[in-house]
């Protein structure tokens, strides 16, 4: 799954051409049906038109409201089985997708979307060239020098470069009881923990201890929480951007296969 995320130009393009590709091939055959049973069949004229109907509906059904539902209720459970699939049929369609790339898209882009200019941006080696000549010369000291040389080194991390390691992670079963999560709560002093199904591979969202003391006796799966998941390779600044803007605590990473690699806390 990450390693699809990595190219969600690329992702997209294979979704869309495969979606297409699947849909005239079922209005062709829609299409034929629909004329034979005009021609051949009693008030066919009827029939073609209720054939033209149940044709629209199956389009709108099949392609758009229950894969789109589905993906939304159950996006993580799902991506580890549709993931291989997609990346198979991004091999079939690379050729057809280069083609429309090069021929199409990136003229259409360069003609509506000119490029921009990044002369003015420094890059992070440059940066660092920076502090040092301003630090040489006087114009920062050496706590805003090493506080800059920080903020530098975290465009360069990882998730799984700050995550707490799997074999480390302290979590719940959801279904076992919140007086057993309150002491385990109490003796490791934390103040948030990872709620699962089954395994660690299957985390269900995030117990807070201030929601678990003010319910006390409340099934657990009733106080939950969202957790975010983040891939292993996803950069932490990005990572701490969507923190931010969507204000989690405690997010779980996840390897290329979908399991549970660790968690990241704020």
């Amino acid at each position: 799954v990450p390693a699809l995320m990595r190219r969600p130009g690329d992702l997209l393009t294979t979704v869309l051409l495969g979606t297409n590709l699947v849909r005239i091939l079922y209005f062709v055959v829609s299409a034929t049906l629909i004329m034979r049973c005009r021609d051949q069949v009693d008030n066919g004229g009827f029939w073609a038109s209720t054939l033209a109907v149940i044709t629209f509906l199956g389009v709108v059904i099949a392609s758009e409201i229950i894969p789109k539902t589905l993906a939304n209720i159950w996006a993580r459970q799902l991506s580890p089985s549709v993931a291989p699939v997609l990346k198979v049929l991004g091999r079939i369609v690379a050729p057809m997708q280069r083609f429309l790339m090069a021929a199409l898209i990136e003229p259409l882009t360069r003609l509506l979307a000119p490029a921009r200019s990044h002369r003015g941006d420094l890059s992070a080696d440059e940066m660092a060239a920076l502090l040092a000549l301003s630090q040489k010369r006087g114009l920062i000291g050496q706590d805003e020098t090493e506080l800059l040389q920080e903020v530098l080194e975290l465009t360069d991390l990882r998730a799984g470069d700050i995550m707490v390691p799997r074999v480390d992670v302290v979590a719940y079963e959801a279904d076992d009881s919140p007086e057993g999560l309150l002491e385990i709560i109490r003796a490791k002093r934390i103040t948030k923990i990872p709620v699962y199904e089954r395994d660690l591979d299957h985390v269900v969202g995030v117990i807070y201890a201030k929601r678990l003391l003010v319910n006390p006796g409340r099934p657990l799966r009733e106080i939950l929480s969202p957790v975010r998941f983040v891939p292993e390779s996803a950069p932490l600044e990005r990572v701490l951007l969507q923190f931010r803007a969507t204000r989690s605590q405690l997010g779980m990473v996840v390897d290329e296969y979908g399991g549970t690699a660790g968690l990241i806390t704020l």
